[in-house]
């Protein structure tokens, strides 16, 4: 039986489409910690509506969390997203397809009709936002962080191999959602562990002993907050990507 929520996706040319849904990231590329981590139908606009929505939600939730800049696959490097994104203060580490600085289009006779002086001056805007995003990637640090997004891949294949991410276990695009945010919890807290100062043990361990030196069993979930909110205050890039093709039933 097919789930009624699933589309039919492929990730690249020449693969088999098959029922999926897709899981979209934020993630910090620093710490590798996931920000955000969402489900969606796969469409052809998911990656960027997903993006956005996800962005404005860590914002929303987590005020004293500011992000700087964000990487992300040319999928992302629509003028649309771009705009947004420059809306937002935030800095699109994203390449496009077109590398070459565009001219702006100028015209020898004015518009007589408003409309279409408004669709002139929408197509110069639209220009210039490109362009603005390729001054971007001259500049010299731009290289060495589009570096870091690779870590992306890095928390996908985790969750795939690890935990179980690779193939959806119910039905629904609610159940998918519940699969997502409860694999990235497993990850959060996997980080958690590896972050914290070592006493008495390391990983998992260290986390485990509820003695810290305080003498109350209370002292370790204070302790992982203490560690999540460093954690977040240190946050100045992020990454968005969306390789994540999860096969329904």
């Amino acid at each position: 039986m097919t789930d009624p929520d699933a589309r039919l996706y492929k990730k690249g040319k020449g693969q088999e489409a098959y029922p999926r849904y897709l899981v979209h990231d934020v993630i910090d590329v620093q710490s590798r910690v996931i920000l955000s981590r969402r489900a969606s139908l796969a469409t052809g606009t998911a990656e960027r509506e997903t993006s956005l929505e996800q962005l404005a939600s860590i914002q929303f939730r987590h005020p004293w969390i500011t992000i700087r800049t964000l990487s992300a696959d040319k999928a992302y490097g629509t003028t649309e997203y771009l705009e947004a994104l420059f809306v937002q203060g935030i800095t699109p580490l994203v390449p496009l397809r077109r590398k070459e600085m565009e001219e702006i289009p100028t015209w020898k006779r004015r518009a007589k009709d408003p409309a279409q002086e408004a669709r002139r001056q929408a197509k110069v805007r639209d220009v210039q936002i490109r362009n603005q995003a390729r001054l971007i990637q001259q500049q010299g640090g731009y290289r060495s962080i589009q570096a870091l997004r690779t870590r992306c891949e890095h928390v996908f294949a985790e969750g795939k191999e690890c935990h179980g991410l690779d193939r959806a276990r119910s039905r629904g695009l609610y159940a998918m959602e519940e699969q997502a945010l409860l694999t990235a919890v497993v990850q959060n807290l996997k980080r958690l562990c590896r972050f914290r100062k070592k006493r008495g043990g390391t990983g998992s361990l260290a986390c485990a002993k509820p003695e810290l030196g305080a003498g109350s069993p209370t002292r370790l979930p204070i302790l992982w907050r203490q560690t999540a909110g460093r954690m977040a205050s240190k946050i100045r890039h992020v990454g968005s990507l969306c390789p994540i093709n999860s096969p329904a039933f």
